[in-house]
């Protein structure tokens, strides 16, 4: 993810349209080395400028772990990231389908 997911959205749609102008074929945003807090942000900007969705993995659930009760936390805190990220995804994203 350009500039790790940080900054303007409008200046990370912009990076992430000249990777996507780049690529010939359907491609994702990775959570890996973008901030949790940002990661709904960069999902978006990658989103808007073609990107087809996300893969997300310690964005989700890796500050689960610190908590008293990281079964409880998975349950509801993660579960709430995902669903709002899939709807960013659902909202922005383009169809992996879709001639390029």
């Amino acid at each position: 993810m350009p500039h790790r997911g940080q900054g303007d959205l409008d200046d990370l749609v912009t990076a992430c349209a000249k990777l996507d102008r780049q690529l010939a074929r359907p491609w994702v945003v990775l959570s890996n080395g973008v901030a949790a807090t940002d990661f709904p942000t960069a999902v978006e900007a990658a989103c808007r400028a073609g990107a087809s969705g996300m893969l997300a993995g310690r964005a989700l659930w890796r500050d689960a772990l610190a908590t008293a009760d990281p079964s409880a936390a998975l349950r509801t805190e993660s579960v709430r990231r995902l669903e709002r990220l899939v709807g960013i995804v659902d909202r922005y994203g383009r169809s992996w389908t879709e001639a390029r």
